[in-house]
Order: structure tokens, then sequence, then C-alpha cells
């Protein structure tokens, strides 16, 4: 974001002048909220460059609770937005070598609901389709998917009654067809660097989908759905199992 935002894409060139970088791709990172000036999109926004912006859960519900605007999605120039309900901003399988990040345990909330169930969700389907998108933009000129933003409520997100999860933004299977209400740790205050979710009961799960088989077909449903919208590629869809077992029914 510095490097665009000073302006280095337009003075660093190939000897023949094309770009030295072919696309952008930033994210989980609310700029600004660390210090320095908010911004969402640089001041030296390259037009031969596209320029994607990924926001986990957390850093969306960050722009909703601050009311940063967002930017619309243009072609020029090329610019996407995505807002991934569902992802959180820290998953175990991120921590480095050494790192350790406590877990509900550690810090006394392992029977607070809110608290003791991690995102175990595979986030990085999303992120492996975008930068398939963002690949073929470059090479043969197709246009990434434009996705809708996440709905805003007041100075938070809305959320739907029926599933208590984020109305709007790309939408992976598990946010589709929901088995769990996904939260952020400025919502729940565990103190963890993690974000937990809140698994629905057996009642709410039949009341819902009324067996398995229901879910498991809407789910594979909303698999077919992200394929089709480009959030998903086919080899990872094949993978992808349903976050709900039979048991828990």
């Amino acid at each position: 974001m510095d490097y665009l935002d000073q302006g280095r894409h337009q003075q660093w060139r190939m000897p023949d002048g094309s770009a030295l970088i072919d696309a952008y791709m930033t994210g989980r990172m609310s700029y600004g909220e660390v210090g320095g000036e908010v911004i969402r999109v640089p001041r030296h926004m390259p037009d031969d460059a596209p320029f994607v912006t990924i926001f986990t859960q957390s850093e969306l519900r960050y722009n909703a609770v601050n009311a940063i605007p967002l930017p619309p999605d243009t072609d020029s120039p090329p610019l996407r937005y995505y807002e991934v309900p569902g992802t959180p901003h820290l998953r175990p399988e991120d921590v480095g070598t050494g790192e350790i990040e406590p877990m509900p345990a550690d810090v006394g909330k392992e029977n607070d609901p809110r608290c003791n169930t991690l995102y175990d969700e595979p986030v990085e389907v999303v992120a492996s389709a975008l930068l398939n998108g963002m690949d073929q933009w470059v090479r043969n000129g197709t246009p990434m998917p434009r996705s809708p933003r996440v709905r805003r409520k007041g100075d938070d997100i809305a959320r739907d009654a029926a599933t208590g999860n984020a109305i709007g933004g790309v939408r992976l299977p598990w946010i589709e067809a929901p088995t769990a209400i996904y939260m952020v740790e400025e919502e729940t205050n565990c103190g963890l660097a993690y974000d937990t979710k809140m698994p629905y009961s057996a009642e709410r799960l039949r009341k819902m989908y009324g067996s398995y088989a229901n879910y498991r077909k809407k789910y594979e449903a909303a698999k077919a759905d992200a394929i089709e919208q480009g959030y998903l590629l086919p080899k990872d869809a094949a993978r992808l199992d349903p976050v709900a077992e039979p048991e828990d029914f």
C-alpha cells in the first residue's frame, strides 16, 4: 500500500517502460488502524495493473464500525475490493515457527460459548480463486468478478435474522449454508488473537435444514454457486467437505 501510495509503480519501470509489477493484492490489515492515515485506495493508483483488496470479517467490520467509506469496483483503473465474511484475521495454521498465541483455556474462556470454537474452515480456497482471477485479468484481460459489499447497520455490520451472519460480501459455502454464527474478537472480547464462532445447536440445525441430507445438498449448491462466481476453484471444491457432520443433527 505504501509503495503504491508513494507513486513507486509509476516511477520504477521495466527498461521498455512497462510495469515492473503486474498486479497487487493487499488485505488483512486495516490501514490506519495502528497509526497513520486511513486509506483504502492509494493516492497513485496504477492504471496498468490490477489493485485487489481482500478483507476478512475482522477488517471489514472495523471499516463498518469506523464508518470508513469503501471504493467502488472499476475496470479503469482496475480495482476490486472483496469483503469475505466467515474468514478470520488469524488461524492457528497461520502462525510462524515458535509463535504461540493464547487459546481459550489459556485466558479462562474455555467454557464461554462465544470463545471456545475457532474458525477452522479452509479459508485459503477463496484466496486461491481470487489469485487465479487476478492472474487471468493480467494475462488475458478477463476482469475479476465484482462482489457486493457487506451491508452495514448503524455503526456495525448488518446480520441476517435467520442465520446470525453478515449480509452481503463474498458468499463462501459455510456462510451461504451456515452451521454457526461467525464473530470477531472485538465483538466477543475473548482476549484472543483468533476469531471465534458459535456453532448452532442440533435443534437450530434441524429447524433450518430439516435433516443432514438437506443441509449437505444446500452446501453443495453453495459450492457450485461459488465456483460460478469465481470465488472457488473446482479442484478446491472437490475436497471442500461440509462443516457439520450427521451427528451434529
